[in-house]
């Protein structure tokens, strides 16, 4: 018969006093089955670090933050830089496309002033009537330029003074085309006080190969001679004028 041997005194009481002295370490099991407990592992030390290591990493951080900071700047002062030489680039593309458009514009201009009809005038002798007293008078239109034009009225108006009317009450409204070199004569509505309005004036409106209407204005004296009672009416420019738009004034 074999019988169990008494638990050790001592043994009971050092493991009371370490389960007392730790209450919240649970006593592990005995791998044998006897309920001895093994001692509790050791957990290992924290690394400790001086002083002077953190200080060595918060410059590293500070001296790579002013790296990228100064990194950051150059590239928004160069991106200013790029943008003004962009700007200043497009503002000269602009420049250059409007001087281009200019110079095609004057171009054309002086196409077309060079390749169109010109009209001036002159005015014959002015011719009595047999059966009234109204006088007679007859432009003479003649076209000067390299292409035909196409007159589309020619106005008339009796004045006491070489000065542009505000309207022309006479004239001749048929229109007609003419050809570069020609001359045509217009017959216009006759006066019948030379003396009261010495002067005749008005103004040609046509149309060149352009599609551009152009104005010429006239004005002439009207002189009378008497010469064995009859009498010639003659005209002359009472102005130089131009041959286009302006109304004649002194030199």
């Amino acid at each position: 018969m074999v019988t169990m041997a008494s638990p050790n005194p001592i043994d009971q009481r050092h493991a009371t006093t370490t389960a007392a002295d730790n209450p919240s370490q649970k006593p592990a099991p005995s791998l044998d089955g006897s309920g001895v407990t093994a001692p509790p592992a050791k957990s290992l030390p924290e690394p400790t670090h001086d002083n002077t290591y953190y200080a060595r990493e918060d410059l590293e951080a500070q001296q790579s933050m002013a790296s990228w900071t100064k990194i950051m700047g150059l590239a928004a002062v160069l991106g200013i830089i790029l943008s003004v030489v962009g700007v200043w680039l497009i503002w000269q593309t602009f420049a250059e496309t409007r001087r281009a458009a200019n110079a095609s514009q004057n171009a054309l201009i002086s196409f077309r002033e060079a390749e169109r009809g010109q009209i001036v005038v002159n005015l014959k002798t002015g011719e009595k009537s047999t059966t009234s007293n109204l006088i007679h008078f007859s432009p003479v239109l003649k076209n000067i330029g390299r292409s035909p034009v196409k007159v589309l009225r020619v106005r008339s108006q009796s004045l006491t003074e070489p000065r542009l009317p505000e309207k022309f009450s006479g004239g001749n409204f048929s229109e007609f085309y003419l050809d570069a070199g020609s001359i045509h004569t217009v017959r216009i509505n006759g006066y019948d006080n030379t003396k009261r309005y010495p002067y005749i004036g008005g103004y040609v409106v046509y149309r060149c190969r352009f599609g551009l209407e152009h104005r010429t204005y006239y004005c002439f004296e009207i002189t009378t001679n008497s010469h064995l009672n009859t009498e010639n009416y003659n005209t002359h420019w009472a102005r130089p004028a131009q041959y286009e738009r302006d109304w004649p004034q002194d030199t």
